[in-house]
């Protein structure tokens, strides 16, 4: 069985029951397993040598192995943020207990490079997987290292939707004040001790060399798109080159099985109204789940940006990806075999970090991709284009060649802008409360958000005006949108509501008697929250419904 799962790494793992056991490598097995990527991020993490110390949170991917015979043996690439840049890609075993999900990985194993030829081979440095503490030194900028040998395992906890390492500890990335994307390094701040997983050299005595890091998680319940985003929806006409393989699977006794198909169907994309953002919907032809996938807009509107991996898939615990990979037909032993039988061998391309669609005129065109499904047989399988595995039914695809033309019965792209609204606004209760109107110039739908105490809310439909009751600083924004129109441009309108004694000025003559909150569903609630609809009624019968941010 040879696949993405595989990640064709050609090599056996033989485990022992001593934690700290290395990894011991031969060329010609193969590790096999279900494939999954995990959303990776840290709190921070320390290298040396050249001292490099970060004090910022690291985003990106964990790729992870496992067997499907219980008590699973799972395999962890890259298991320490930044180490593969020393000695490539790598990786290391744990157990996951079937009922916890919890991973527990031993401690002391040797780390072992790949070669070339994509065998494995000890690291030169004699690098192993460790335990310790880094202690940074903000005035010498220097980074000392001290291992906790008492340490034999390190343990993913699994908790809802997130896993993270155990016993971990250390400074968490604070933003610049002037700059809120901006995350400040160790060397602006004090020292520290951070605490966690790391790969050290052993036998290095001047000074440690090696990676940390802390305050790792891992997301179990990725984002996947499956409501139709807001924007400008274009219907296209697809086609593509489409390779559907099984594995040989122990559990139900199958053997491998391959076929091509040419394809063809409709297929949409959103073009978000701020004019950057772009939905693909179900990017495989072969797959129907209503997933949609996000990319970027160029400034020139000649391409369009995919960031990979993407989730399209979710089945309970775990989820799936789309990633790009190439194949080819090739005679494989399978286990129980007598011969050689023609599998599907697929290889993962992990330093595609993305894919690009070339836009030219109404025709869309993903790039990098290829196949010759028409090419004498085995050539025909040869294909490098996007891929997705399912390792519960054992079956994968790859789809290559893939174009968008427009569909003749899409609308014609708008060129004309809505006229942008006009917001209004007053004081009220001597500058304790302020009342926001906006005015459409021409028949249209109008969007609106807020900004408060740094934070933007959502984009909401504006209906009635609005009473800000809660002191502080606010900007407030809207646009207008028709149909055959593109977006108006976007205005606002800044205001400030100072502290109130609680006491309304403009009804200080009456008694309240009774106050209800709803919501913009007109569903009662017990206090407001949001965008809220307060019903105030007063001892002498009256009553106001005001909408009130909180």
């Amino acid at each position: 069985m040879r696949n993405l799962s595989l990640l064709i790494l050609s090599l056996f793992v033989a485990l022992s029951a001593m934690a700290g056991s290395p990894l011991r490598i031969i060329s010609e097995q193969e590790v096999f397993g279900e494939y999954l990527i995990y959303q990776r991020s840290n709190h921070g993490s320390a290298v040396n040598p050249e001292t490099h110390t970060y004090y910022v949170p690291q985003n990106g991917v964990l790729e992870v192995v496992k067997e499907p015979v219980q008590p699973r043996v799972v395999y962890i690439k890259n298991i320490v943020y930044g180490s593969e840049r020393e000695f490539g890609d790598y990786w290391v075993y744990g157990i996951e207990n079937d009922t916890t999900h919890n991973i527990v990985v031993p401690l002391g194993q040797v780390i072992y490079e790949q070669a070339p030829d994509g065998s494995f081979i000890r690291s030169s440095r004699n690098a192993v997987l460790t335990w310790g503490t880094v202690h940074f030194d903000a005035v010498s900028g220097l980074t000392t290292f001290t291992r906790n040998l008492a340490v034999e395992k390190a343990t993913y906890v699994a908790e809802g939707n997130t896993i993270h390492i155990e016993g971990t500890s250390g400074p968490v990335a604070i933003e610049d004040e002037n700059n809120p994307y901006l995350n400040i390094s160790a060397r602006a701040l004090k020292s520290y001790d951070a605490t966690g997983l790391a790969i050290v050299w052993e036998g290095e005595t001047d000074e440690w060399a090696g990676y940390l890091e802390w305050g790792t998680e891992m997301s179990t319940n990725p984002f996947i798109i499956e409501k139709q985003p807001e924007g400008v929806v274009k219907t296209y006409n697809r086609t593509s080159d489409c390779i559907h393989y099984s594995d040989y699977s122990y559990n139900k006794a199958t053997q491998p099985t391959y076929s091509t198909e040419k394809l063809s169907d409709k297929g949409q994309i959103v073009f978000d109204y701020d004019g950057k953002t772009v939905y693909l919907k179900e990017p495989f032809l072969s797959m129907d789940n209503g997933v949609w996938i996000m990319g970027t807009l160029s400034d020139d509107g000649e391409y369009i940006t995919v960031p990979l991996p993407q989730f399209i898939k979710s089945d309970g615990w775990y989820g799936k990806s789309m990633t790009q990979a190439e194949c080819r037909l090739e005679p494989t032993l399978l286990p129980n075999a007598g011969s050689p039988v023609y599998a599907i061998n697929v290889d993962a391309l992990p330093y595609y970090n993305y894919m690009v669609y070339n836009i030219d005129g109404n025709t869309i065109t993903l790039q990098g991709t290829w196949a010759n499904l028409d090419a004498p047989y085995p050539d025909n399988y040869n294909a490098s284009g996007i891929f997705f595995y399912d390792a519960y039914d054992n079956v994968g695809v790859i789809e290559a060649n893939i174009v968008y033309v427009l569909d003749e019965d899409t609308p014609a792209e708008p060129t004309v802008k809505t006229s942008a609204p006009v917001i209004n606004g007053n004081a009220e209760n001597n500058g304790h409360a302020y009342r926001i109107e906006i005015v459409p110039t021409e028949p249209s739908t109008i969007y609106v958000r807020t900004l408060f105490s740094n934070s933007y809310s959502e984009w909401v439909q504006y209906d009635d005006p609005i009473l800000f009751t809660t002191s502080g600083d606010y900007r407030i924004e809207a646009y207008a949108v028709v149909d055959g129109k593109l977006p108006s441009d976007q205005v606002y309108h800044e205001f400030s509501v100072t502290p109130s004694t609680g006491i309304d000025e403009t009804t200080a003559g009456k008694q309240i008697a009774s106050t209800r909150y709803f919501n913009a569903m007109g569903q009662e609630m017990q206090q407001p929250m949001g965008m809220t609809i307060v019903v105030t009624t007063y001892s002498d019968g009256t009553s106001t419904a005001v909408k009130v941010m909180k």
